[in-house]
């Protein structure tokens, strides 16, 4: 019986070290620094390291639906340093836009918890960009550099397809 409570309570442990947060108080401190809008909206580096394994695991199952369901701008998709409008993708099969080699460059991304700087967090090699995007709510024609901003929902923000 002692045996069977140990085995128990060593898995639990284990299974509860799995959802443990991966991002420091450090982390959190320089991401709510550089990403932080005029408005108090909540920014988090362990959302932002949540947010890229959603990425990773959605280009692993290869899900063409639910990547473009995680893009906001219609004009995120590059291709030959190209802006090319989403819809151009919405019928196609994933490996029809998507080579072996870029799957596997997200794939093997690990996503980090701290951004860089205001542009957000890449997986790739830069391959992909997401961030938390700012809208102008109100513009300070005299100084812009006081104009304020908000921010929006995580969201990829730029694929990169070679």
């Amino acid at each position: 019986m002692k045996i069977i409570l140990s085995i128990m309570l060593l898995s639990l442990l284990y299974i509860t070290s799995a959802y443990a947060k991966l991002c420091s108080a450090e982390d959190e401190e320089y991401v709510i620094e550089m990403n932080s809008d005029d408005y108090g909206t909540k920014v988090s580096a362990q959302e932002a390291y949540d947010f890229g394994i959603l990425i990773i695991n959605t280009v692993k199952e290869k899900n063409l639906d639910k990547l473009i369901s995680l893009v906001t701008d219609k004009k995120s998709f590059t291709t030959l340093n190209k802006a090319l409008d989403i819809e151009n993708y919405k019928e196609k099969k994933f490996e029809d836009i998507f080579s072996k080699e870029w799957i596997k460059l997200i794939v093997e991304s690990t996503p980090d918890c701290r951004s860089m700087g205001y542009k957000g967090w890449m997986l790739g090699r830069g391959m992909i960009w997401y961030q938390y995007p700012s809208i102008l709510v109100e513009k300070n024609e005299d100084e812009p550099w006081n104009s304020k901003y908000k921010n929006k929902p995580l969201t990829i923000s730029h694929i990169n397809n070679p």
